[in-house]
């Protein structure tokens, strides 16, 4: 079945405990016209649906769409689609509604629309104090990362999605010691490297 910019497509992602939807997967990826968001749920109960929200810079973000969600799932697909991205890098997010008026947004992921167009990683803010975000253009779903120090001692290694990824790396943030560090990112396709700070 194909969606719209308001219907589903059926197929299968984690929230917060609060809000009952597993959140497996965030995607954007810019076409020659569009930039189109996926995303994928392993699980829902009582969800409503899901707002799709857009940032030029991932600080100040506007209502782009609605989606309703299927209720009750053991997964599903969606799809929204920007007509009207600017050129450059744009940033969306969603946030999840259940029956119950509860809310709760995901991470956020970032697309470069025009000009080259090349796979790019972004991790902001930098330096980083708690929490951290991460995100790529690439299509790619499923990323190889290294976290090393200064030195190239490597702190860990996380393989899966890269909403996965900055849960993984949200967690350890507090735990991690003031210091410069590399994250190593893989998609598959090519590796990039970016330095920052943890104060």
């Amino acid at each position: 079945t194909t969606a719209s910019d308001h219907l589903p497509v059926y197929s299968r992602f984690s929230f917060a405990a609060v809000v009952p939807v597993t959140l497996a997967n965030l995607n954007a990826l810019a076409r020659t016209n569009d930039v189109i968001i996926k995303w994928k749920t392993t699980s829902e109960i009582n969800s409503r649906h899901f707002i799709v929200e857009k940032s030029t810079d991932a600080i100040l973000f506007s209502f782009l769409t609605l989606v309703n969600a299927l209720g009750y799932s053991n997964g599903a697909t969606y799809q929204a689609f920007d007509s009207f991205p600017v050129i450059g890098r744009n940033f969306y997010r969603l946030r999840q509604f259940d029956n119950d008026g509860k809310s709760v947004y995901s991470a956020i992921v970032s697309v470069t629309f025009g000009g080259k167009n090349k796979n790019e990683v972004t991790l902001f803010p930098n330096p980083v104090a708690n929490v951290v975000s991460i995100t790529s253009n690439s299509p790619s779903e499923f990323y190889t990362a290294r976290f090393m120090s200064s030195t190239g001692q490597v702190s860990f290694i996380f393989k899966g999605s890269l909403y996965q990824l900055n849960q993984q790396l949200n967690k350890r943030l507090s735990a991690m010691k003031p210091g410069i560090y590399i994250l190593q990112l893989n998609d598959g396709h090519a590796t990039q490297n970016l330095k920052f700070i943890k104060n």
